[in-house]
């Protein structure tokens, strides 16, 4: 779904959000190989099918630019001196944020005692058992779900854990970037302007932090060691239009 709507005074904003669900029974590791990876038997790829490794279920992205309607020319202070709207005038604002949910979980035993032929091996399920963790991202760090729902299937057997579990979630994606706008008309016509721009990406210095370990038996199962994206950057640029 996609909603854009243009104002007056040069604002404008965008918003597209997606519901979706992807259902696959492999997943590709290089877009020009299309590879499979994650098989755990190679004769039965019919037991592969789950949600996809790329299964998005939410994803919203809102992107808006705003000229702030003061100074020369503008609907407030139209007529203030040149040198006042060197300081008042001519500011803007720009934006894009995106929110998305987080990609399914696949788990997989970190020995693979199936002894197959090309295969991997995946965990066995504790039947009853409450594999989400309540809490906030930081207090789950060491222990993102409940590890204790999944042992290691025993030998020659393949786990019957889906490919994808379809009740555990990576964390997922809250991102803000926005740039602070200045321009500068050095003509009176207006056709020479100089424009200052201060780009914030990551603006609230928000962590998203990385996929645990879901290499059961593993070093660090179930733990979160990672970050996924940059801490705020911050840069300056200038740019003469005529």
């Amino acid at each position: 779904m996609k909603a854009q709507k243009r104002f007056a005074q040069g604002a404008s904003i965008n918003v597209a959000y997606t519901f979706a669900k992807l259902l696959s029974n492999t997943d590709t590791l290089t877009s020009w190989l299309e590879a499979v990876s994650g098989v755990q038997d190679n004769n039965n790829l019919s037991g592969e099918k789950s949600l996809s490794s790329s299964s998005a279920p939410q994803r919203l992205v809102i992107a808006y630019v705003y000229d702030i309607p003061v100074g020369r020319g503008r609907a407030v202070l139209a007529n203030i001196p040149r040198s006042a709207d060197y300081v008042i005038g001519g500011w803007g604002v720009q934006g894009f944020t995106t929110l998305m949910s987080g990609f399914p979980l696949g788990l997989t035993d970190a020995a693979n005692t199936s002894n197959s032929f090309g295969g991997g091996q995946r965990p066995n399920v504790v039947a009853g058992c409450n594999k989400k963790k309540g809490g906030s991202a930081v207090s789950k760090l060491n222990e993102w779900f409940n590890t204790a729902c999944f042992t290691q299937a025993p030998a020659y057997t393949f786990g019957n854990e889906s490919k994808n579990d379809s009740t555990l979630k990576a964390p997922g994606m809250a991102n803000w970037d926005m740039g602070i706008v200045k321009k500068f008309p050095i003509d009176k016509e207006g056709r020479l302007n100089l424009q200052f721009r201060a780009e914030f990406f990551n603006l609230f210095n928000r962590v998203q932090f990385g996929v645990p370990s879901t290499s059961v038996g593993g070093s660090g199962y179930g733990q979160i060691s990672s970050q996924q994206n940059l801490p705020r950057v911050v840069q300056f640029a200038l740019r003469l239009s005529f």
